[in-house]
């Protein structure tokens, strides 16, 4: 069973997504933050889209 590790196969597969959402929260994050320099408040269209895109909440 050379080169062939389960935990293996599961930690590449996770980086990749790992890897792909941290790009998309970067992105909405910059988009979120120019929505808020613009109108110099948190409202309910910064909201809506972090929710969209599965944000985590700030603790």
């Amino acid at each position: 069973m050379a080169g062939h590790s389960h935990s293996a196969n599961i930690k590449h597969r996770k980086d990749r997504q790992d890897s792909v959402r941290s790009q998309l929260f970067l992105k909405v994050r910059k988009k979120i933050e120019n929505i808020i320099r613009e109108e110099h408040e948190v409202n309910e269209k910064s909201l809506s889209i972090a929710r969209e895109n599965k944000f985590p909440k700030e603790k």
